[in-house]
């Protein structure tokens, strides 16, 4: 029997350990989680450059940011900060 993940994944919220959370992305795309989610906390490490970290990490897993402030990070700065991303993690 095998056994499939389809469409599931895992979420991290503020305050962990970046390095922590790095093995935990990647032993999630071993599992066979399709994705990974990073909120957002201004008191924490950011949530681009935390994504970008987890992209030079993996290779399979879909990463996405799941909270992000637009009252304080202007709209062109996420357009920008996406686009690094997306290249880091080549699509």
């Amino acid at each position: 029997m095998t056994f499939f993940l389809e469409n599931f994944g895992i979420g991290f919220l503020a305050g962990n350990d970046l390095y922590h959370t790095i093995k935990m992305a990647k032993r999630a795309e071993e599992a066979g989680f399709n994705n990974c989610w990073i909120a957002e906390d201004y008191f924490y490490g950011g949530a681009f450059a935390t994504a970008t970290a987890y992209a030079l990490n993996t290779s399979k897993i879909d990463i996405g940011i799941w909270v992000i402030n637009p009252y304080t990070r202007h709209p062109a700065l996420i357009t920008m900060e996406t686009a690094a991303l997306d290249a880091c993690s080549k699509g």
